[in-house]
């Protein structure tokens, strides 16, 4: 890098130099399993910009989304789709998730064990000392095409039926269960599946640890009570078919 920068101005290369640096030390101090997770967060943030692009809409629309029937489903999707998000909230919410999760999550899949020991000098072999995005990537999209799939498969296995079956039926066509069913195929794309596993698998490696919720900061909650409310709140939408 000296030899790039050596014929810019001082006024250039001084900042330049600085912002390296910082930047520098900043990765270097970073745990491995939190580098996981920004990793991923800069990707999705790459693919948030991308939406952001007018003439990359369509290819955006066919690639990064998962349209479960149509001209445009594709089974790649099915993984795409969780490193897209459109609107900030969602890419905002999913990242403060992950950060927040994502590096215990990541730290307890990276332990070691028995087979990353050598047996004579006892230290951790060196393919296990970088831990990165091997085991968090893996996890994430994993968890993110179980998510993917799940939601395919009920969409064309039961809620495509009953969208056909209701309009096959003239008098049904505008009844709130056909307008309910036909939003239910339409594409789907974000990373809550993913992350909403990656917490499920914090609160069982960790099951003493506390968690604050954003609107009650001073209300520490055991993070399996946490994890058990959302699947209540998750299970009683499904039911009642909320949106």
């Amino acid at each position: 890098m000296v030899k790039t920068i050596s014929g810019w101005p001082e006024s250039v290369q001084v900042p330049f130099t600085r912002v390296y640096i910082t930047l520098s030390e900043a990765y270097l101090h970073t745990p491995s399993a939190q580098l996981a997770s920004l990793g991923i967060i800069g990707f999705n943030a790459l693919v948030f910009l991308a939406w952001r692009v007018p003439r990359w809409g369509d290819k955006m629309s066919r690639y990064f989304m998962h349209w479960p029937v149509g001209p445009n489903h594709r089974v790649i999707t099915l993984a795409t789709s969780v490193f897209s998000h459109q609107s900030l909230a969602h890419f905002a919410f999913n990242s403060i998730a992950l950060y927040s999760f994502g590096s215990a999550a990541y730290t307890w899949l990276s332990r070691p064990n028995v087979k990353d020991i050598d047996a004579v000098s006892g230290s951790r072999s060196s393919s296990s000392s970088f831990f990165g995005f091997d085991h968090g990537l893996a996890f994430f999209l994993a968890a993110g095409l179980a998510s993917s799939l799940t939601s395919h498969l009920n969409t064309v296995l039961f809620r495509l039926p009953r969208l056909l079956r209701d309009l096959s039926h003239s008098a049904r066509v505008s009844t709130a269960s056909a307008l309910a069913a036909h939003s239910a195929v339409l594409p789907s794309l974000g990373a809550s599946g993913a992350i909403y596993a990656t917490l499920t698998l914090t609160s069982l490696a960790f099951p003493e640890a506390s968690v604050s919720l954003i609107f009650l900061p001073f209300v520490p909650i055991k993070i399996g009570y946490g994890v058990a409310g959302m699947l209540a709140v998750d299970t009683l939408g499904l039911i009642r078919g909320w949106r």
